[in-house]
């Protein structure tokens, strides 16, 4: 089973994560007026992972519990799934003692 963030799009409601390509949202930029689409692409292929788009993806972090993502969470649902062992949790809420399905 591939990982919940590398989907892309939910098990529970099938929408999609797809937050578009990175260049095309950052071209109109302000701060990347002065770059050529060459140079965008080049930036874009510097900073950002293949397949240089988007996520909109939730990325949860539990205050006083591990520092980083505890929790993926779909943005339309709010399914959440616990980024270590992609279960699916339910009551994932502020406390680590999450049940799982």
């Amino acid at each position: 089973m591939a990982r919940i963030d590398e989907l892309t799009n939910c098990p529970e409601c099938n929408s999609s994560w797809d937050g578009g390509d990175i260049f095309e949202t950052l071209r109109p930029q302000k701060w990347c007026e002065n770059m050529s689409d060459d140079e965008l692409r080049e930036d874009v292929h510097k900073h950002y992972a293949p397949p240089h788009r988007f996520s909109r993806l939730v990325g949860v972090e539990v205050r006083g519990g591990y520092d980083g993502v505890s929790f993926w969470e779909c943005p339309d649902c709010k399914a959440r799934w616990d980024r270590f062992t992609q279960r699916k949790v339910v009551n994932a809420h502020a406390s680590s003692g999450s049940a799982v399905e």
